[in-house]
């Protein structure tokens, strides 16, 4: 049973699959918007007004994502809930900071950095997890007002630890470039012996 557990993991590479598709899901929006301007294959002439009109849009867009906005928390929600609410918002802004940044950093790089792109799916996928536990004790106060919030208590504060963690995680470069040097001299000693 030990053995055989890992199969529903990795079956077919679904888990790893999915890690890559929410990843290029969160970046799409990003490269829609700044692909005219960096492709060679078009114009200066091209090239120009693209840029002009993706600066234009980050112009207004990267400071929204750090201006404390007051959450608008749906009408209703239990008041111990809406700490939760907060936290999703605070990292979810902090998460689309940090891949902003990785792709400014990195540009087309990007895709080679996976244990980066890792963290960041996965701080995603804590952020879902939140949303859908709020959203869904919520409607179980509706019914039921003494409904405990002891798990979603404990749901939430182990998601933002596990986030802290993984954008603390995400830092470490010295790691991921250690990981890929290995690689790269495995990769060569299995190409040398054939």
């Amino acid at each position: 049973m030990m053995r055989d557990c890992r199969i529903n993991t990795i079956f077919e590479g679904s888990s790893e699959i999915m890690k890559l598709f929410i990843a290029r899901e969160a970046l799409d929006p990003h490269l829609r918007q700044g692909a005219a301007a960096i492709d060679s294959r078009s114009t200066i002439s091209q090239r120009i007004p693209a840029a002009f009109k993706a600066g234009l849009h980050y112009a207004v867009w990267y400071p929204l994502r750090w201006m404390p906005l007051t959450l608008e928390v749906p009408v209703g929600t239990h008041s111990r809930l809406k700490r939760h609410y907060k936290h999703i918002e605070k990292y979810s802004r902090k998460l689309s900071r940090a891949l902003f940044h990785a792709m400014v950093l990195n540009g087309p790089k990007l895709e080679k950095r996976q244990l980066l792109l890792g963290c960041y799916v996965d701080i995603a996928t804590e952020l879902f997890a939140m949303s859908c536990a709020v959203s869904r004790t919520d409607s179980l106060l509706q019914k039921d007002p003494q409904q405990s919030l002891s798990t979603i208590h404990y749901l939430c504060s182990r998601g933002v630890e596990r986030i802290k963690q993984l954008f603390h995680q995400s830092k470490d470069t010295k790691s991921e470039h250690r990981g890929y040097k290995l690689a790269q001299e495995l990769m060569g000693e299995v190409e040398s012996r054939q």
